[in-house]
């Protein structure tokens, strides 16, 4: 159930902001890629065949696990490296982890299933 959740939610939320920025947005893969994502709580990589279903052309994934962080980038490989990838592991809560961002602006911020992962306590 979360899978389709999350697969409904990327489907969405991409195609209304492709459409809104399609104009000003060119493809720098030559396969209509448009979208700049940044995935906070990226996971193994689980959701890479819906991100390329959504036609992205640029992802920053970012997760606190290194483990998860290796995982997505061999998940990735597999797919063939379906679009561009910036992998950051650490903290998402930390102020100075966006630093270490090299891209600043995005089409679409996903943060699914993580948040509760921001309190120390229950």
């Amino acid at each position: 159930f979360n899978n389709w959740i999350k697969a409904v939610l990327i489907q969405t939320q991409t195609k209304s902001m492709a459409g809104m920025f399609r104009k000003f947005l060119t493809s720098k893969k030559g396969n209509g890629a448009l979208l700049h994502i940044l995935d906070i709580g990226c996971g193994r990589g689980q959701d890479i065949a819906k991100w390329r279903l959504a036609r992205v052309a640029y992802m920053v994934a970012l997760d606190f696990s290194p483990e998860c962080i290796k995982a997505y980038e061999e998940r990735w490989r597999q797919a063939r490296n379906p679009y561009r990838l910036y992998t950051v592991p650490g903290d998402f809560t930390s102020k100075t982890l966006y630093s270490e961002i090299e891209h600043s602006f995005y089409d679409v911020v996903s943060a699914q299933f993580c948040f509760h992962y921001m309190f120390g306590t229950e």
